[in-house]
């Protein structure tokens, strides 16, 4: 993943998140990962959710191949 992807989107919320409650979620497979899943979650005046995930082997639950 390239350490710029959804910072627009970042930052957009972060200036959002001065007037408004804001969280954003985002999605990331990553077979390397211990578990089935890991959140990830931080709060800097906006609550930022990611969830690393593993390829499940169905691929009606992997349609995101990102």
């Amino acid at each position: 993943m390239s350490p710029y992807s959804g910072d627009f989107i970042q930052r957009h919320a972060r200036v959002a998140a001065r007037i408004a409650d804001i969280t954003v979620l985002h999605t990331v497979r990553d077979d390397d990962i211990a578990g089935a899943y890991e959140v990830s979650d931080t709060d800097n005046g906006l609550r930022e959710i990611i969830v690393y995930y593993k390829d499940s082997g169905c691929k009606v639950l992997n349609f995101s191949k990102g």
